[in-house]
């Protein structure tokens, strides 16, 4: 909801209500803190938290598209499949994030909190993957993931 929404001068944060994995119905605060590369999200998010502020100040919901109907999961994918091949789904992007926090250094106990896994098998996608594999081998003061 749009009312979950702190920005600062170096994040932005909002709750995730309730989700699949989200066992107690708590939601998950998300943080997404600013950086200096050029996917950095913050400078994109509060354009588009002033923009729909602008147009939808009564509305709730913090995630809208333009006609005010709230975002859907097939609505999300439909978005992504038109600048990724369709064999990229929800599952993919949540691969590669674990795989990205490895590479970065993420001891692989906050990976797991991070994604939210239930278990380790996050390990799988990052175990195979042919880059990391060979930045930890590489890698002669490093502890290889648990």
């Amino acid at each position: 909801m749009q009312n979950s929404v702190h920005v600062d001068q170096k994040s932005f944060q909002f709750l995730l209500p309730g989700h699949k994995a989200d066992h107690f119905f708590e939601g998950s605060l998300l943080i997404i803190q600013s950086t200096e590369l050029g996917d950095d999200a913050w400078a994109p998010f509060v354009h588009y938290l002033a923009f729909r502020n602008h147009l939808f100040p009564l509305h709730a919901e913090l995630w809208l598209k333009s006609d005010r109907t709230i975002l859907t999961h097939t609505w999300f994918l439909n978005l992504l499949h038109r600048h990724l091949p369709d064999n990229i789904g929800g599952q993919s992007l949540h691969a590669g994030g674990a795989t990205a926090l490895a590479k970065a250094g993420v001891p692989s106990h906050m990976i797991q909190v991070i994604g939210r896994w239930s278990s380790t098998t996050f390990q799988i996608y990052i175990h195979q993957h042919p880059v990391l594999l060979t930045a930890l081998l590489c890698r002669s003061n490093s502890t290889p993931l648990q």
